[in-house]
């Protein structure tokens, strides 16, 4: 058995289930199935659903109104599109190779990828599970490990993280996938951001040691912070600790 030092797990939920995975090898690897129903009581392990050559994941995504699941392969070179149309007992769908990728998210019938050291990001069109389609791969000019993607509700827009000193959180106006455009750049105060969650005109940001910073892009082209909680207290330098 090998285990890795890191115990990452990402969890996301789907009706009344929760999924996670994780970055290590061992009992009840893989996409792991839990049961919420009977809490607070407790929780049912449903088990575990890998692939002989797919166990570990970074990283995966629910769209809960198409049930599908977008799982990172185990040697990130791509996603894996996996139905939850029974939930207990998920089927692989379909295996997308990129170039590179660290975070994939999927609101329905799109699925976007930051593709970490290949300084890229991608949106697909997942429509059709079975014959994704490559909409648009754009590049970050200088750009740092492209780390995560969320958009906005409307999906007129996209926020990014780089997970590198210095690199601005961005917002891009993909209305025309044809024509990406950077409209908004933000970074606090350690300068080193981690991850981003939108909601509505509100980013919610993972800021390593400037802890949670909430940013304002009701104007896309002005990102505001209007809130922030500071989680480490070792400082404000831009390394790997804190949220």
């Amino acid at each position: 058995m090998v285990v890795p030092n890191t115990r990452h797990r990402d969890i996301k939920t789907y009706r009344n289930y929760a999924y996670a995975v994780a970055e290590m090898t061992g009992q009840n690897d893989g996409l792991m199935i839990m049961d919420m129903r009977y809490l607070l009581d407790s929780v049912r392990f449903v088990g575990s659903f890998k692939t002989a050559t797919d166990v570990t994941s970074h990283n995966f995504s629910i769209d809960t109104a198409k049930a599908h699941a977008y799982i990172l392969k185990s040697n990130r070179s791509g996603f894996r599109i996996v139905s939850l149309a029974d939930p207990e007992n998920p089927v692989e769908v379909r295996t997308v190779t990129t170039p590179g990728i660290h975070d994939v998210y999927a609101p329905e019938r799109y699925c976007l990828v930051a593709e970490a050291s290949v300084r890229t990001f991608s949106m697909y069109d997942v429509t059709n599970k079975n014959s994704p389609v490559l909409i648009v791969r754009h590049t970050i000019p200088a750009g740092g490990y492209v780390h995560n993607i969320w958009p906005t509700d409307d999906g007129s827009y996209a926020v990014t993280t780089e997970e590198t000193s210095f690199k601005t959180v961005k917002v891009w106006d993909t209305s025309s996938p044809s024509a990406i455009t950077l409209v908004g750049e933000y970074l606090g105060t350690n300068n080193l951001a981690h991850n981003v969650q939108v909601m509505g005109n509100l980013v919610y940001i993972s800021h390593y040691q400037a802890g949670v910073r909430v940013v304002d892009i009701s104007n896309p082209a002005n990102p505001i912070e209007i809130a922030g909680y500071d989680t480490c207290t070792r400082g404000n330098s831009p390394n790997f600790r804190g949220c």
